[in-house]
Formats: structure tokens, C-alpha cells, sequence
């Protein structure tokens, strides 16, 4: 194999030979798909027609496992599985039967503006500082977890839905189908995400989170998005905006995941008027 497009050729034109016989007129091909601070090319494996729910498979995923086990038989083999294994789970799941009969479950997350500028182009959103709130349905997964799937202006157009009627209705599901949570990790230092610690960043617009930690702390708090799962939470008058400034970007590019990165900016929440704002940004009276 020479190089990472061949290997994705190769899958591409192999991987149904190693599907089950009624999948062999379903039609292979390679698309984009959407994620938090970029696009992963995927493989796509769907009915004649077109329609209808299938698992994806992503090639750099693959290739990992390629690299690693330099079986392309292999790698063949562990995809078929997987794919096989995720049209089980639809099966079980009916997600379209869930969209057509149940209200869907939509809730928020927070991504940087910035490093999401072509996710910006097909996806509803609103800003928030220099943040996005972006849209997700979620599904759970029967095992204390969940699924979710970023909605793109195509899904927000099949569920006949404006941002607006998006935004209110995540802004109501959100905290209940992921609580708030909020542990200490050291003195005056707190980590605020939700129970699954996943998405938790959001977690900063729930209604009265922030307020109940200032009033325990009796101060103004300084916000530091490690990631898009969680943000450390520390008592204004304790910390020193520039050092904060310095560790959140040092962690963004040395310890924080590519597609995990929030944004290198402070925040700063403000206990008399219930307000956040970019703590470089902020005018002091």
C-alpha cells in the first residue's frame, strides 16, 4: 500500500466483497461529513435507493488500524463488522421511526467560531461571544451513554424546524437530558461539564450553574474551557488573568485533541449582573 489514497481506494472498491450477499447492490462511496473543528472523509455504505439510516465508517480510522496491523484483509474484515454492527443498532434503534412518532431529542453544544468557519456554512447556529452553539439530536445508546449527530441545515429542513424553535427547544432538553455536574479537583479549582462529561462546555449556558457556583464562592469567576466536554471554573480574585491565558493555550495545542478544542479565550462571569464575557474584553469601572 503506497500511501493513504490508495488505501482509500482500495476499501472503496473492495469493502463490499466482504459484506453479507444482500448488500451487494448497495452503492459505496466516499463523502464528508461534518465534525467539530473540521471535516473527516468517510466511507458510505448505502441502499440502491438511496435512503434510509446506515453506520459510517472513517477512513483515517481505518488506516490507523492499517498502519498498525499492515493487513489490508484485516482491516477489510474489522470494517465489515462494525459496519454490520452499527445496522443492527439502527435496526434496534428505528431512528426513523423515533423522528416521525417521537419529539426528537435536540440539545446544544458550544464549538470556537473561529476554527469552524465551513461547519458555520451547513449548520444552523447562533454565536455566543466567540463561540457557536450548534445543534444535536441525541439518541442513548442502552448503556448510560449516548449518540448524537450534528444537525445540518439538510436535518433541520426534514424535522421543518427554524434555529429559533431549535434554540428553545435545546435550551429545555439540554439541562435535563444531560444534568449539570460540577466537581472539585483541587482547592478553589472546579471542573463544570454534565454527567457524561461529554459536550459539558455547554454546560456554562444552563440557566443558574454559573450563579450557584459564585454565590458557594462568594465571587466573580474566571472560565477556562479545557475542551468542548468540560471548563475549570476558579474565583475571580484568586487568579491572574495573563498566567490563565498562557495554560489554556499551551494546553490547547500540547494536551487538548484537535476536534476537542474550544477557543484559547478566558472567561469572565460576572456575580452581580449573571453575565460572561471574554475576560480580555472586559471593561473594568
Amino acid at each position: 500500500m503506497k500511501n493513504y489514497e490508495d488505501f482509500k481506494a482500495v476499501l472503496e472498491t473492495e469493502m463490499l466483497h466482504y459484506l453479507p450477499e444482500q448488500f451487494k447492490n448497495y452503492r459505496v462511496q466516499t463523502e464528508y461529513v461534518p465534525k467539530v473543528n473540521g471535516f473527516l472523509d468517510a466511507l458510505s455504505i448505502m441502499p440502491p435507493e438511496g435512503c434510509g439510516a446506515a453506520p459510517t465508517l472513517y477512513f483515517a480510522d481505518l488506516y490507523a488500524y492499517y498502519l498498525k496491523c499492515q493487513s489490508m484483509e484485516q482491516v477489510l474484515c474489522c470494517a465489515a463488522e462494525v459496519y454490520l454492527r452499527g445496522m443492527n443498532y439502527l435496526d434496534e434503534v428505528n431512528l426513523e421511526r423515533q423522528l416521525e412518532e417521537e419529539p426528537p431529542q435536540i440539545v446544544y453544544s458550544l464549538v470556537g467560531a473561529s476554527i469552524n468557519q465551513e461547519l458555520a456554512e451547513i449548520v444552523p447556529y447562533r454565536l455566543y461571544l466567540d463561540m457557536m452553539i450548534i445543534y444535536r439530536l441525541m439518541t442513548e445508546d442502552g448503556q448510560g451513554g449516548f449518540n448524537s449527530a450534528i444537525i445540518t441545515n439538510d436535518i433541520m429542513e426534514e424535522l421543518q424546524m427554524t434555529e429559533d424553535e431549535l434554540y428553545t427547544m435545546a435550551a429545555e432538553n439540554t439541562p435535563k437530558l444531560m444534568p449539570l455536574s460540577i466537581r472539585k479537583i483541587e482547592d478553589a479549582f472546579y471542573c463544570m461539564s454534565n454527567q457524561y462529561n461529554r459536550l459539558g462546555a455547554a454546560s456554562i449556558l444552563y440557566e443558574d450553574g454559573l450563579r450557584k457556583m459564585a454565590d458557594f464562592l462568594e465571587d466573580d469567576l474566571y472560565i477556562l474551557p479545557a475542551s468542548i466536554h468540560e471548563v475549570f471554573l476558579m474565583p475571580a480574585s484568586e487568579c491572574n488573568l495573563r498566567t490563565l491565558g498562557q495554560a489554556v493555550r499551551t494546553a490547547n495545542r500540547e494536551i487538548v485533541q484537535k476536534s476537542e478544542v474550544l477557543t484559547d479565550s478566558v472567561y469572565y462571569y460576572n456575580w452581580l449582573s449573571d453575565e460572561v464575557e471574554i475576560a480580555s474584553e472586559r471593561k473594568i469601572n
